[in-house]
């Protein structure tokens, strides 16, 4: 159930979708994406606002339906409607990467 990954494309303007975030650095860079894309609490405050990971640790998740989100733990999802929503964990966005070509290297490395 929380084996698939999620990636950043699986935020439609229609998702419901429940993400894990398992450390504290994993949830502040999903708050910082939800932040980008205009998701807000229902009050209408940004994730970024406040950390409330520490209220579930690794437990902690992110129920996002359309441009709305709020938080809580992972058993919250079987319960109505949570039990819904897909469920994901994020584990951090693919970082680029850059080929470079065989003279670029040999240079970095001193060569």
């Amino acid at each position: 159930m929380w084996d698939e990954i999620f990636t950043i494309d699986m935020l439609t303007d229609s998702s419901m979708v429940t993400v894990n975030c398992p450390t504290e650095e994993l949830e502040r860079e999903f708050a910082t994406l939800l932040d980008e894309r205009g998701i807000r609490y229902p009050n209408g405050d940004s994730p970024l606002r406040e950390n409330h990971w520490g209220r579930y640790g690794v437990d902690f998740c992110y129920y996002i339906k359309d441009k709305e989100v709020r938080y809580g733990p992972k058993r919250s999802t079987n319960e109505s409607p949570w039990s819904r929503y897909e469920k994901y964990t994020f584990q951090g966005e693919p970082q680029d990467d850059t080929e470079i070509d065989d003279s670029d290297f040999y240079s970095i490395i001193g060569r």
